[in-house]
């Protein structure tokens, strides 16, 4: 596969704030526009995956190509990518964040919460995608434990099913975000479920 450099390279979507109306309840335009405008996106964050999963052009190539190209197929690679990442991952959240108060103030709800939700491991995750994708989204709610009882929870969203939409200036103010996935039906037919964040 071949990717085409010319290609959107960023990650969020850029638009006119009075082009935007309502940022509390987006037109279908708008989200139709900001969906359409990362779709341009995901071949480069399919390729950028694949070179970090080892999945390099070099082992697409067969005996045919490269007698065209009139070169040996020796297929050596590798993955620096994988190893890259790693390593940055690895030097920055190998010590873990760590938060302290200011005097005489009691964090320890904040920091019981964060416990809670394993967020040193979280934080290892999203740094693996800011080095693989180039971006990174996370997804704070509140999760229904029981009937009467929910907790704080914090998932990482992957980039090719996310959308930042901010405003045109050079400041790139936050508008809203958008979080779609792909669900298929017992059929396997494709449906688009959509949440505006």
């Amino acid at each position: 596969m071949q990717y085409d450099l010319n290609k959107k390279r960023g990650s969020n979507v850029a638009i006119d704030r009075e082009l935007a109306g309502n940022i509390e309840n987006p037109s279908f335009d708008v989200i139709n526009y900001a969906i359409n405008q990362q779709q341009q996106r995901i071949d480069r964050y399919n390729m950028l995956e694949h070179y970090y999963e080892g999945n390099q052009h070099i082992l697409s190539r067969n005996l045919e190509m490269a007698a065209k190209l009139d070169r040996a197929d020796e297929k050596v690679m590798t993955n620096h990518a994988k190893y890259i990442t790693d390593m940055i991952t690895g030097f920055t959240t190998g010590n873990p964040v760590s938060i302290s108060p200011a005097n005489g103030k009691d964090i320890k709800a904040i920091t019981d919460a964060q416990d809670q939700m394993d967020i040193d491991s979280h934080n290892t995750e999203m740094e693996k995608d800011l080095s693989v994708f180039g971006c990174a989204y996370e997804l704070l709610y509140i999760k229904k434990v029981s009937d009467a009882t929910t907790e704080l929870a914090i998932e990482k969203i992957d980039p090719r099913g996310c959308v930042l939409v901010t405003d045109d200036t050079l400041d790139k103010n936050p508008l809203f975000g958008i979080y779609y996935v792909e669900k298929k039906d017992l059929l396997g037919n494709g449906l688009v479920m959509l949440r505006v964040i």
